[in-house]
């Protein structure tokens, strides 16, 4: 299936053709890298245009060759109506850009920790006297816990810190209004990173199916107009099940490591990062499990991910600890709970891997032979009308949230502000 005189255009300029065919994977490894060398430098007070960004160049020319798409001149079609998509998905959002400012929830504070992070090296704002001024003036306040909290002489903004950061890039080049339309960018590069998983399962013109729909939906478009952290998110955990997957069908190992370090930095944009990094790494070791290539090399493949995500998971929380401890400390039975079960999940993983030498694998192996092509169909069908069933939720179900904690109620007069703002029926327990 081709589209016509575009391709037959592309036909007649081979290298363009392979440039355009590889051109949705190379994006997101741009983003990615920009995403990475800005989460790191962050996390180590050093955000500077002059340390994130040679940083980041380090990481492409480590990266560029190594986790090169594997690309025919017959993909370009495809991927470059993916690029035209993406680009003009951004252009049209960028009119709509959220200015959303609002310091008491996010994406309020990561839009102005970005603000901020485009003329100081960390999100650590000085105090200088706000409790003073605070106790004069009865509506200033040096201590909201749902966006920021005074430490000592510092004002720490809630959350982790990769989002503000990368945004914080595009305002290096474009000053405020890049800041407040970067997360579009990112969000167009979520769709690209949907177009190049979707082409290796459903090849180069089907995969532009899934691309539409998620660039479509009110989600994904509302979620990247203001800075929320799903967007980079997205991005990350489907470019690391991409690395994964081609990792194993490949048999190469950087692959795998760029997939680790992918899946485990989501734990620098979001506190519940290891619940993403967990199930990449579950559907990889599955992978590597049911893979034909030799024990030794899976084992290894295996254990290099595993270690490797996990050092990756550790720094984001890590970082989260060291530039917004009272958020971390206030949520500290997640965190703990997510650390410690991440920690058993992944040495659990490693146990089994080292099985492999010994066919600790067999069991699996056996289970996917009894199962057969009519049986993963089957399992196909029922993992679809599942998920159906959960996307059809919002037409038959009523959840309500209840309101013991200051924190719910916090989020229940801001649920009541947004009905009666949209004239709905105010009921702020409504999750």
């Amino acid at each position: 299936m081709t589209l016509g005189p575009l391709a037959g255009a592309l036909d007649r300029r081979p290298l363009l053709s392979r440039a355009l065919a590889a051109g949705p994977e190379r994006v997101v490894l741009v983003a990615v890298a920009l995403a990475v060398a800005a989460g790191i430098t962050v996390s180590a007070g050093q955000f500077r245009p002059y340390t994130t960004l040679p940083l980041a160049a380090v990481l492409l020319v480590a990266t560029w060759r190594a986790l090169a798409p594997r690309t025919t001149a017959r993909d370009a079609v495809g991927a470059t109506v993916a690029l035209a998509m993406a680009a003009i998905w951004t252009l049209l959002n960028l009119l709509l850009a959220a200015e959303y400012l609002i310091v008491v929830r996010d994406p309020g504070f990561l839009t102005l920790s970005g603000l901020w992070l485009t003329t100081h090296p960390s999100t650590d704002i000085p105090a200088m006297d706000a409790d003073t001024a605070a106790a004069l003036q009865p509506n200033l306040l040096p201590d909201a816990s749902q966006a920021w909290n005074l430490r000592g002489d510092v004002i720490q903004p809630q959350g982790a810190k990769m989002l503000p950061a990368t945004i914080a890039i595009a305002g290096w080049v474009g000053g405020e209004s890049a800041v407040l339309g970067a997360n579009i960018a990112i969000g167009a590069v979520g769709i690209l990173a949907i177009y190049a998983l979707s082409r290796l399962a459903l090849g180069p013109i089907v995969a532009l199916a899934p691309a539409a729909a998620i660039a479509l939906s009110v989600s994904h478009i509302a979620l990247s107009r203001a800075a929320y952290t799903e967007p980079l998110t997205l991005v990350l955990v489907v470019v690391g099940a991409l690395w994964a997957w081609r990792g194993v069908v490949e048999k190469r190992l950087p692959l795998i490591v760029g997939a680790a370090v992918a899946s485990g930095a989501t734990s620098l944009i979001r506190i519940d990062g290891a619940i993403f990094a967990a199930g990449t790494l579950l559907g990889l070791v599955l992978a590597l499990a049911l893979a034909e290539h030799q024990r030794r090399w899976r084992a290894t493949a295996a254990t290099v991910g595993i270690a490797v995500q996990a050092g990756a998971v550790l720094l984001g929380y890590a970082s989260l600890w060291r530039w917004s401890e009272a958020y971390a400390e206030r949520l500290s039975e997640q965190v703990t709970a997510l650390s410690v079960g991440y920690a058993a999940f992944a040495g659990l993983l490693i146990a089994w891997s080292v099985t492999w030498w010994w066919r600790g694998d067999r069991v699996l192996v056996a289970a996917r032979d009894a199962l057969g092509r009519k049986g993963a169909i089957a399992v196909g069908i029922a993992v679809g009308a599942l998920l159906t069933v959960l996307a059809s939720r919002p037409l038959w179900t009523t959840v309500h949230r209840g309101a013991e904690t200051a924190e719910d109620r916090f989020t229940v007069k801001v649920v009541e502000s947004f009905q009666a703002a949209q004239g709905l029926p105010v009921d702020g327990t409504r999750t």
